[in-house]
């Protein structure tokens, strides 16, 4: 078994998009993180997310080496973690 390493701060972001078109986003970037991972919630309207390993988590894992990048379409109710 993997032990899950949560902090034990919630981070809670909230956004809305007052267009009637999509929103570009953020640039690509990679979060620090000291723990397991993050989790997204999506409660409303939906986001697509693009992914990708990062050369840190490759090098613990040559088997990620192959893959580049994959969307993932959150809608309402999705868990992405």
């Amino acid at each position: 078994t993997q032990t899950v390493n949560h902090s034990k701060a919630a981070w809670i972001f909230f956004g809305k998009n007052p267009l009637s078109q999509p929103l570009k986003g953020r640039a690509e970037h990679t979060d620090a993180i000291e723990h397991s991972g993050t989790w997204h919630i999506q409660l409303h309207g939906s986001k697509i997310w693009t992914l990708r390993p990062t050369a840190e988590l490759i090098k613990k894992n040559k088997a990620l080496k192959s893959i580049e990048r994959i969307r993932v379409h959150c809608k309402p109710g999705d868990v992405l973690c």
